[in-house]
């Protein structure tokens, strides 16, 4: 496989690098908040708005393309570290996160289901899209309990299964099963981890870096055998 052709296969993560390396570059020069302090702000917000913000960006975490820019999994974080201090409950937090990304998950089926999908192809998502499609193929909705792990790859495998037209009821049975799973799993992780976890779901530079790591990834990786 020639240099283009590599770069052909690695378009999507070649444009999220780029995307991401440039906001942060403009993070930096305008001299926006630190981690210590977005995680001081969005405190505030729960604070004063309360089960209602982690609603609310439960939701946008489900919704493509919105779901890149929005931080909507850093509040429900910071909602769950809240909880140790009394300040929320963490029962109702997860309940509430998990139930809305169901939801949201459903929504997504629906658009998939019903070719309003398309739209998301033409900002970029097309190659995310198809990489999804092939793994439902393959591994059917089994494969909604590993993709399931974040809410912005389980919005995109939600929105292809709704484009394969799997069955809605074992879709929303995986569905139900995966989330509960994932939600008990990081709200125990966050609820019992360490401080540096807020720090490094905060830190643009691990972004920055995982996301170079998945570009060598795919611009190193074997090309497939006929």
């Amino acid at each position: 496989m020639d240099l283009k052709a590599r770069l052909q296969t690695a378009k999507y993560p070649i444009t999220i690098s780029v995307v991401l390396l440039g906001f942060t570059l403009v993070y930096w020069l305008l001299g926006l908040p630190t981690s210590d302090e977005l995680a001081k702000i969005v405190a505030n917000l729960l604070e004063q708005y309360g089960y209602t913000i982690v609603f609310a960006a439960a939701l946008v975490e489900t919704i493509p393309f919105f779901d890149v820019y929005f931080p909507g999994s850093t509040i429900v974080v910071l909602a769950v570290t809240l909880s140790q201090q009394g300040r929320l409950n963490v029962f109702v937090v997860l309940a509430i996160a998990g139930l809305t990304f169901i939801f949201g998950y459903l929504c997504d089926y629906a658009l998939g289901r019903y070719g309003v999908h398309r739209m998301f192809v033409k900002y970029g998502f097309g190659p995310s899209l198809e990489n999804t499609r092939i793994k439902l193929e393959k591994h059917g909705t089994a494969w909604l309990w590993i993709a399931y792990v974040h809410p912005i790859l389980g919005s995109v495998a939600a929105l292809s299964a709704g484009t394969l037209k799997i069955k809605f009821g074992r879709f929303l049975l995986h569905s139900l099963g995966a989330t509960i799973f994932w939600v008990s799993f990081w709200g125990l992780v966050v609820y019992f981890g360490k401080q540096w976890i807020i720090h490094f779901i905060l830190d643009l530079r691990w972004a920055v870096v995982a996301i170079l790591v998945w570009l060598l990834f795919k611009l190193l990786k074997p090309p497939k055998r006929n």
